[in-house]
């Protein structure tokens, strides 16, 4: 975490001279104090010796970047290389692969005509919060606010109280942070930090449903107060849309991998319950991240809502997914596909 933190702080400095995120932001002044306290003297300066090779690498290319999507561009394509070279299985558990930006916007217009066709409501309106659970580096809210941005006065209410994102790793967590924040100032001329960003595990996060404990991870909620009640006030939010890019094992071995990716008690209890009651394969294991998602999403829109989500196609015909499908066609009216 703390080297994510050093890293991000230096490539922030290259591509955005005039932003002091890492002074303004409430998380990485909260890491910075630990990186004050744990991180000192000789062992800082050894690793920034070690580093230094790679900021000049994106000094010079951050140099180059002049528009707002090439900067974005390039913090997209620092994060990809990083999990890709530093910890492959990071990149892989975490689903760490570009969106198409075509893909994107054609999910955020599908959510949008699907609410107006079954709530008589636009994406735009009051009343109807989004949310991307695993945002990464903040493509989907960036295209949102893109989307919304032909009414600035209802982007504005968006943005304030009803746009929430989630995400796990630290370094995607700063660059969606700082990506959407810009995106907003674009739009608007109004900078403002997003009050909607939260860094948690979404897969153990139900606070939204009471009976269950546990609803605020201690290690995630509790680095800032901040934070936590960020937590605290999305579980309180009734959320109609959710809509993003789950992450999926491509390269999935066995089950054993499968479940070292997330520690989601709940969650695998709530598609035991329900995907793999419903199956008639003998041996059937759905714990694949993008399957977790879908269930967690499934029951975070309640009794209505829509999801939009880019998954693994392998549930739509294999015999282990019997159970996910037909409860798919119980718990939706309508299920959409792409392919």
């Amino acid at each position: 975490m703390l080297i994510q933190h050093i890293l991000t702080d230096q490539i922030f400095r290259a591509v955005f001279p005039n932003i002091n995120f890492h002074q303004e932001n409430h998380l990485a002044e909260a890491i910075g104090q630990l990186e004050k306290t744990f991180l000192r003297g000789e062992m800082r300066m050894a690793l920034l010796k070690r580093l230094e090779p790679y900021f000049a690498a994106i000094r010079r290319t951050a140099a180059n970047t002049i528009t707002s999507a090439e900067k974005q561009d390039f913090l997209k394509q620092v994060y990809e290389d990083f999990y890709t070279a530093y910890n492959p299985k990071d990149a892989d558990r975490l689903g760490v692969v570009y969106t198409p930006s075509e893909a994107v916007r054609f999910i955020i217009a599908g959510c949008d005509w699907l609410a107006q066709q079954h709530f008589n409501k636009r994406l735009a309106d009051s009343g109807l919060d989004i949310l991307d659970p695993c945002t990464g580096t903040g493509t989907f809210i960036v295209d949102l606010i893109d989307y919304l941005r032909g009414d600035k006065q209802a982007l504005i209410r968006k943005f304030d109280g009803e746009i929430h994102a989630n995400e796990i790793s630290i370094l995607p967590y700063y660059i969606s942070c700082l990506n959407i924040e810009q995106a907003y100032y674009e739009a608007t001329e109004q900078w403002r930090e997003f009050s909607g960003a939260c860094f948690v595990n979404t897969l153990e996060n139900w606070g939204f449903q009471l009976k269950h404990k546990g609803s605020v991870s201690d290690l995630f909620g509790s680095i800032t107060n901040e934070n936590q009640l960020r937590i605290l006030n999305q579980n309180q939010c009734t959320i109609p849309v959710i809509l993003g890019n789950p992450p999926y094992n491509a390269n999935q071995k066995n089950a054993n991998d499968n479940n070292q990716n997330y520690l989601a008690e709940l969650v695998d209890k709530r598609i035991k319950d329900t995907y793999i009651a419903e199956s008639t394969a003998q041996k059937t294991k759905l714990y694949d991240p993008y399957v977790r998602f879908l269930r967690w999403a499934s029951d975070r829109i309640g009794e209505q809502g829509i999801i939009g989500f880019i998954t693994n196609r392998s549930y739509l015909d294999s015999r282990q997914a019997d159970g996910l499908r037909k409860t798919l066609a119980t718990e939706f009216h309508e299920f959409g596909l792409l392919i």
